[in-house]
């Protein structure tokens, strides 16, 4: 009974510690995708309801005396409006090519992190065995974390890209 008491403090620690990683990986990681397009829809949605406020005024910009072509001085805003036409197409290839990333990371970690992790603790104690218990979950979701992060930045990024390619903001 004591030695359990004693313990309890250490468990107490431990345990909500877990749950966190467990958590993470089984909830938060496979709906990341998901959430992180929503921002870049959102986003999308937030633009489209600036250009229908400023559209008029980009009509009036057309019309500016100091402009030197057709477009006048409006001619940034069809950058604005191309961007706006192609962002909902340049998410979802941006969704679809970060999904297919993940994977093929995923899948590589998966096959080599344990074995890594075990040969880095090849010459440990008992007690750095009981703690690589605990270390080694909390590694790999954090590296997974890392993983789905970086891949998730396709998702906005292609947009961005591609059209800085046109001229676009």
């Amino acid at each position: 009974l004591a030695l359990t008491q004693s313990f309890q403090p250490m468990f107490m620690t431990i345990l909500p510690l877990m749950i966190g990683v467990g958590f993470t990986l089984s909830f938060i990681l496979p709906m990341m995708p998901f959430m992180l397009w929503m921002g870049v829809l959102i986003g999308w949605l937030i633009m489209a309801v600036e250009a229908i406020v400023i559209s008029t005024m980009w009509g009036v910009y057309h019309l500016h005396p100091n402009g030197d072509d057709l477009t006048g001085k409006g001619s940034s805003g069809y950058s604005l409006l191309l961007s706006l036409m192609f962002r909902p197409v340049f998410a979802v290839i941006g969704l679809i090519a970060s999904i297919n990333i993940i994977y093929v990371l995923g899948t590589l970690i998966n096959k080599i992190f344990s074995s890594a992790f075990l040969l880095s603790q090849t010459d440990s104690n008992i007690f750095i065995m009981i703690l690589s218990l605990i270390a080694f979950p909390l590694i790999y979701c954090g590296m997974m974390w890392t993983i789905s992060t970086k891949c998730m930045k396709v998702i906005s990024s292609i947009a961005d890209d591609v059209l800085k390619w046109f001229g676009g903001q």
